[in-house]
């Protein structure tokens, strides 16, 4: 084959590919007269007839016929020895009609209105092939002075294939049903004013930490705890659960009753100095 013919045919067969959805390996599907036309030519054979068809789709192929078109080839392979032979190379393709039907009528039925099945259909018979022109994406072989062609794609493939790409260009919208076209009403419109900040170009707030407690006096100046705290400095200062002092003025008075939490600082500095022997004991720092 030659490079500008093979260059022609990978274009058609990359179309199929394209626009009807043809996969690898090619499904070709033979006919009578076509298997009685390539063995009377001396073209196919048994042997050949696999290699010639991958060079002519540009790809790997798998040959298939009918039930119905054996049943016809054998009844004439006497006036043409050898066709019955090379048509049982072909992997069978089951029609499934009860009544045999001649090999055109058995074709067509198999590609139907559509060719679903993505057939490529060989034959010699021109009422088949004018018949599978008008269904778009059939392509067609036949044999022309001893040469396998692939004849061009039909008006019936390029307006479909336009088609199709003209569908997926322009897609149509949708169309709801009354019912929910009813039910929608008048389109809502969008609220026009003024727009909050960007949230990502807004300072975030700093979470402040709780501020520690702090004591506070009273009128007289003295410090008041509350608490933990006010047992400690109670039992530093040696007053009892009672609110009396455990020792006695210098001047001999008899000590007086403090409140709980109330602490006196002279009183407290008289009792740093009258220990003896011991070391001076500084009171507790308070935060203010």
């Amino acid at each position: 084959m030659r490079q500008k013919r093979a260059k022609l045919y990978r274009k058609l067969m990359t179309m199929y590919q394209d626009a009807f959805g043809f996969r690898t390996p090619f499904q070709i599907l033979c006919d009578v007269s076509f298997c009685l036309e390539g063995t009377r030519s001396g073209l196919l054979t048994a042997s050949n007839t696999a290699k010639l068809m991958d060079k002519l789709v540009q790809g790997p192929s798998t040959l298939m016929i009918t039930q119905c078109c054996i049943r016809e080839l054998y009844r004439l392979s006497q006036d043409v020895p050898g066709s019955a032979v090379l048509a049982k190379s072909f992997s069978r393709r089951y029609c499934n009609h009860e009544d045999p039907l001649t090999g055109d009528q058995c074709v067509a039925s198999v590609i139907g209105c559509e060719n679903k099945t993505r057939y490529v259909v060989a034959s010699q018979s021109d009422p088949l092939r004018a018949r599978l022109r008008r269904i778009p994406g059939v392509p067609l072989i036949h044999i022309k002075r001893a040469v396998l062609v692939c004849e061009p794609p039909s008006d019936a493939t390029m307006s479909k294939k336009t088609e199709m790409e003209n569908a997926s260009l322009h897609p149509k919208k949708r169309e709801l049903p009354e019912e929910l076209k009813a039910d929608e009403g008048p389109p809502s419109k969008k609220r026009k004013g003024p727009k909050g900040p960007n949230p990502l170009s807004v300072k975030k707030k700093k979470v402040r930490d709780p501020m520690p407690r702090k004591t506070s006096g009273n009128e007289s100046g003295e410090f008041v705890l509350d608490g933990a705290a006010a047992h400690e400095l109670e039992i530093f200062a040696g007053v009892d659960d009672d609110g009396y002092s455990d020792g006695v003025k210098d001047d001999g008075e008899t000590p007086q009753q403090t409140t709980p939490g109330v602490i006196d600082g002279s009183r407290k500095s008289r009792r740093r100095k009258r220990r003896k022997g011991g070391a001076v004991l500084s009171p507790p720092s308070f935060a203010n």
